[in-house]
């Protein structure tokens, strides 16, 4: 067999660069299909769940301003929160700019749990870090049944409590400045939960 000529090597060369462009093109293309696969049925499952979601909410017992502010703490404490967070981030200017009243702490979640306290003879609500339990509150007894049911018999997708009012900073018209207040402040319990049959194996 002869050596190849020049325009032998060529075509040669074109045929092989063709053939690697269309495998990389082939593989693009499956894996196109195949990330789309799977994020369609990640969005149909979250849809299911979304759909079968069901919530649980409630207001925890005897809640005070050291309560409150206990919350916020752990919250800047364990750096789920930053101050510069606080009132939702806005300035003294910004809520004299926009006649804003906000308060202190109002948007953020603590992740928590649910756990019973035979002392309480109630449900209990705590979050948990390096081993220790700081407790916030307790729910209501006349919620002991549905709690129960929830806590062990379904599977619990989000648990969390924040603060609903509390101290705020509100622009006076009158007096034209900014002053300081405080509305009773409550801490929020919010469960989302579904059934164990809805939850796809």
């Amino acid at each position: 067999m002869g050596k190849l000529n020049n325009f032998e090597k060529w075509v040669i060369s074109q045929k092989l660069g063709v053939t690697i462009l269309l495998v990389i093109f082939t593989y693009f293309i499956w894996l196109f299909i195949y990330l789309y696969c799977k994020y369609k049925e990640k969005r149909i499952n979250e849809s299911k769940q979304e759909k079968s979601s069901k919530k649980f909410e409630c207001m925890l017992e005897n809640v005070n301003k050291y309560d409150c502010h206990s919350l916020i703490g752990t919250l800047l404490h364990f750096e789920l929160l930053d101050k510069n967070d606080l009132y939702d981030g806005y300035s003294d200017d910004e809520i004299e700019d926009y006649g804003l009243k906000v308060y202190e702490c109002n948007n953020q979640y603590l992740p928590c749990e649910v756990k019973w306290s035979e002392k309480d003879d109630a449900f209990i609500v705590v979050y948990s870090m390096h081993s220790n339990d700081y407790y916030f509150g307790k729910i209501p007894k006349k919620y002991n049944i549905e709690v129960n049911e929830i806590v062990n018999n379904k599977i619990i997708t989000f648990g969390g409590i924040m603060l609903d009012k509390g101290y705020y900073k509100v622009f006076d018209d009158k007096k034209n400045k900014i002053i300081n207040g405080y509305d009773n402040c409550q801490i929020r319990l919010i469960i989302n939960y579904m059934d164990k049959n809805e939850i796809k194996e």
